[in-house]
């Protein structure tokens, strides 16, 4: 809920959006919302509230509201929480889908060559 200035009643935040306003009153800033703002890139927004999208996640949309963002990292990429787009794994390094991190293969790539990154089996060739 939030209330813009002078309003007699609060109104609900819309889906995708999140309520704002109030940080003026420090730990108690979430009881006086004075307004709503589009859900931005990175996160989703839960009943007024802004979340970062979950490592292994991303979020490369505004107005998301549902906390899968806009879906699982793709096998080969890596998401950290709060991500707007995922991130591709360096050279020597794997991962499955819906990962936070990139695992590095533990056999040295030969110089000038390049594995492919989406599964741990990448690092046997």
């Amino acid at each position: 809920m939030y209330c813009p200035k002078g309003s007699h009643n609060p109104l609900t935040v819309d889906i995708g959006y999140y309520s704002k306003g109030g940080e003026q009153y420090g730990q108690m800033a979430h009881l006086y919302r004075t307004s709503q703002e589009v859900c931005p890139r990175g996160s989703y927004c839960d009943r007024g509230r802004k979340i970062a999208c979950p490592p292994g996640t991303y979020g490369n949309k505004t107005m998301l509201f549902l906390s899968l963002c806009s879906g699982f990292c793709p096998a080969g990429y890596f998401c950290i929480e709060g991500s707007a787009e995922p991130r591709k794994c360096e050279s020597n390094t794997y991962s499955t889908e819906g990962n936070r991190q990139c695992v590095t293969c533990n056999n040295p790539l030969p110089l000038g060559t390049e594995r492919c990154r989406t599964s741990r089996l990448c690092c046997n060739q």
